[in-house]
């Protein structure tokens, strides 16, 4: 498939508000690689997607159809799609009135969690690495501060500017010239104050909306790689399809994890140590294209488990969670850093890596400042090791030179 069309369709499937991660794979397994295909797709194109993938699919191709491209204005007025640009705008009006509704954790559960009674099949859910990152995301803003739209809008703008570096990486996606993921600012108001924050290591900006309760921080909305808001309730929807009746699981023990943490040590280096608490338990995938959008199983046992370890910043007097499985992750020396650990270990039908070599790459790249390594100047082998370091947020391409994040 051309990146040209492979483009298309993720742009179709984002203006769409489909799930492009979970959606782009079996859409291509199906031959339909291109925007043409898919609207003139019928249920038996799409036998091999899941009932719900199909529906969706279906939903969106009938509902441009019916409208012959066009779309309903606020006052119900049909008008022409101004494209994903102006529509940002009136995204950003209602902002701040778009409030998810917080995850309702049965009581009943909580008593299994506490009993140690969860079946183990519960505990192991299929699912790719996006939702996974969005969800933890969401989870370690609300330990940072942030009431829980605000937490879900920054989780998966965090999440959606990390796929887009790592897209970059593989092709999937062009590269921007600046390299970054901030707002675009032809789609800000100059009377809508942004900010800065930090999650899970990435810098990004939010929009700041005023606060809404006295005493309370004012809430956030983090903005995408060319300045649409996270719509808190539409990241909402997309994890309850994502995760199914797993949701409310996988949160609760994602929460007690998140709330054992220091908050001042969180803060610490853009949040960095979040992240690497994610890398030892986010679903294994396989390397390169083959993993983009791919599921791997998410064990609830390795995510209690990073509480057993002393690297990262829990209160010194909280209760560790019992847990009488492995994690999965052995400790590796203090000088190999856990995320380039993780990632050789858990990928599937990875390459043998070695991790002396990354950090040495690393080295080299860290210590080229700001200026960074033009891609020209790395070895063939050096070249290999990007992949995982950019995978992993530790280096990023920005003006064509790999720079150290």
């Amino acid at each position: 498939m051309a990146a040209e069309g492979l483009t298309a369709v993720l742009r179709w499937l984002t203006e769409n508000k489909l799930d492009a991660i979970d959606l782009l794979n079996p859409l291509i397994t199906a031959g339909l690689t291109s925007v043409a295909k898919i609207e003139a797709a019928t249920a038996a194109d799409l036998k091999t997607l899941t009932p719900q993938q199909r529906k969706r699919v279906l939903a969106a191709v009938a509902k441009i159809k019916g409208k012959g491209g066009k779309r309903k204005s606020a006052s119900g007025a049909i008008v022409r799609d101004q494209g994903p640009a102006k529509r940002g705008r009136a995204e950003e009006v209602m902002g701040v009135d778009d409030l998810a509704e917080r995850i309702q954790v049965d009581e009943a559960l909580k008593a299994q969690l506490d009993a140690g009674t969860v079946s183990a099949d519960a505990r192991r859910i299929l699912v790719n690495r996006s939702p996974v990152m969005i969800l933890w995301g969401a989870c370690v803003a609300q330990i940072l501060g942030n009431d829980w739209s605000s937490a879900l809008s920054l989780g998966s703008a965090m999440a959606g500017l990390n796929a887009r570096s790592h897209g970059e990486r593989l092709g999937i996606y062009q590269n921007r010239p600046d390299g970054g993921g901030g707002s675009s600012r032809s789609d800000t108001h100059e009377s809508q104050e942004e900010k800065q924050v930090a999650l899970l290591g990435r810098e990004f900006s939010a929009r700041v909306f005023p606060a809404q309760e006295a005493g309370k921080p004012p809430p956030l909305r983090g903005l995408s790689h060319d300045g649409r808001i996270a719509r808190p309730r539409s990241v909402l929807s997309s994890l309850q399809r994502s995760f199914g009746r797993s949701l409310e699981l996988v949160y609760e023990v994602m929460m007690r994890v998140a709330r054992l943490m220091d908050p001042e040590l969180l803060r610490k280096n853009s949040n960095r140590i979040a992240y690497e608490m994610y890398a030892r338990f986010r679903p294994a995938v396989p390397n390169g294209r083959a993993g983009w959008g791919a599921k791997g199983p998410l064990l609830l046992d390795q995510v209690e488990g990073i509480v057993q370890d002393d690297r990262f910043p829990f209160k010194t007097d909280a209760v560790k969670i019992e847990n009488d499985s492995s994690t999965g992750v052995e400790d590796g020396p203090k000088d190999v850093p856990s995320i380039v650990k993780q990632e050789a270990e858990t990928s599937i039908g990875a390459e043998n890596v070695s991790v002396p070599a990354q950090n040495q790459l690393l080295c080299k790249i860290a210590n080229a400042g700001a200026e960074g390594i033009q891609i020209s100047a790395l070895s063939a082998t050096e070249k290999g090791l990007l992949e995982g370091l950019q995978l992993d947020g530790l280096v990023f391409l920005k003006n064509g030179a790999y720079v150290a994040s």
